[in-house]
C-alpha cells in the first residue's frame, strides 16, 4: 500500500518541507514508517519523538496506516 509522508522542519539529513510517497506493507504503523525514515537518513543525528498527524487527526506511534493515508510529521522545536 502507498502512504504519503510530509515532514517539517528537517532533522538530521532529512530535507525540510518535503513530501514523499512510501510503499509500506499492509498493517504498517506510524512508528514503523518513522523508523524507516530514520534508517534512510542514517546520519547518526538524535531524533526527538515527533508529533504525528494522519489524515488531519492526531495519531499515536501504534496507529495503523491505510492505503492513501497522508502522514504529517512535526518535529518538536526548542529555543528561547
Amino acid at each position: 500500500m502507498r502512504v504519503t509522508i510530509k515532514f517539517f522542519p528537517g532533522v538530521g539529513s532529512l530535507p525540510e518541507g518535503h513530501s514523499r510517497a512510501f510503499e509500506v506493507p499492509e498493517g504498517a504503523t506510524v512508528g514503523q514508517v518513522i523508523e524507516r525514515l530514520k534508517a534512510e537518513a542514517a546520519d547518526g543525528a538524535e531524533w526527538p519523538r515527533p508529533v504525528v498527524i494522519v489524515n488531519q487527526a492526531a495519531a499515536g506511534w501504534d496507529t495503523p496506516l491505510k492505503d492513501g493515508d497522508e502522514v504529517l510529521v512535526l518535529w518538536p522545536l526548542g529555543g528561547g
